[in-house]
């Protein structure tokens, strides 16, 4: 129990209990024979202040079971947002922005493939705080370019607060179309090769990111003994985003920029693990590194 190991009430319980106590003893019964008008006043004064010790019990609980929520940065532009936003459904905060900003985008094919997303997505934009950071995000991933499209952003946010169901939101999207960018709009410096959809490499990156999340949940398992399973794995997604970038990107710094992390800082292990080497430490921030790299992709994108 909380309340049992707050500092406070571990000095004060035994003078409570201490013999004589005026909170707790005497409590004599206020009954035939032994009723006398003195005992029945100790005793109900001492029900009264007992009464008072077991309300301070109580909020002293309340008080010592808060534990604050970790806020956690989903783009340096953006407001930070709880750590928990997405927990409810198994995501952490970069991979739930990312669901959120394909779901405003791509609403109607998302939901057809992944319709379990509407009650993460509810549970996430229950306030305007934490919606308001998820469409930064979104903005400054290139997602949303348009005023247009930030007021459809939040109209998205604002349906899913109460939970549709599938039909009602499919019929949503449908009667709510994703505004489409002007040509006014289109950055004339893009990166890609000419001919390259700026949208589909927007969302292979995506899918990118969000594939690396599960060598990292691997990785976890075993963090003083990375898995030759685990090594495979890490490198065959390597492999595939290089691959992409180099069919993709007419500028080579794209690719270089992947494979070189020397401006990442390396990030640490995540709090539940304890015990880790030096193998571990590489494999994983390294694939934690290469998400940042590509969410700087993403910004770069016309």
């Amino acid at each position: 129990m909380c309340a049992l190991q707050d500092p406070t009430l571990q000095a004060v319980l035994p003078v409570l209990h201490s013999k004589g106590s005026p909170l707790l003893f005497p409590l004599h019964r206020c009954s035939y024979p032994s009723y006398n008008a003195h005992s029945c006043e100790v005793f109900k004064m001492g029900t009264v202040n007992y009464k008072l010790f077991v309300g301070l019990l109580l909020l002293v609980s309340s008080v010592s079971c808060v534990h604050s929520v970790r806020l956690v940065t989903i783009h340096p532009n953006c407001p930070p947002i709880p750590e928990t936003t997405f927990e409810k459904v198994g995501l952490d905060v970069t991979a739930g922005a990312l669901q959120f900003g394909k779901l405003v985008t791509v609403g109607e094919l998302m939901i057809k493939s992944d319709p379990q997303i509407i009650s993460g997505i509810s549970q996430s934009v229950r306030d305007d705080q934490t919606t308001d950071a998820l469409i930064c995000a979104a903005k400054e991933r290139g997602e949303l370019k348009t005023p247009e499209q930030i007021d459809h952003a939040w109209k998205v946010a604002r349906f899913f607060r109460a939970p549709p169901t599938s039909d009602k939101t499919i019929e949503f999207f449908k009667n709510n179309p994703f505004p489409s960018t002007t040509a006014a709009v289109q950055s004339p410096k893009s990166p890609l090769k000419e001919g390259v959809s700026a949208d589909a490499v927007r969302q292979s990156l995506i899918q990118f990111i969000e594939e690396a999340n599960p060598l990292l949940n691997e990785l976890d398992k075993s963090p003083t003994n990375v898995s030759e399973d685990s090594k495979r794995s890490v490198n065959r997604w390597y492999a595939q985003v290089k691959t992409f970038l180099e069919d993709n990107f007419s500028d080579p710094t794209y690719v270089h920029r992947f494979k070189n992390l020397a401006d990442v800082p390396l990030p640490g292990p995540p709090v539940s693990v304890q015990r880790f080497n030096d193998e571990y430490l590489g494999f994983r921030g390294g694939v934690v590194s290469r998400q940042v790299r590509l969410n700087q992709f993403l910004d770069k994108l016309p």
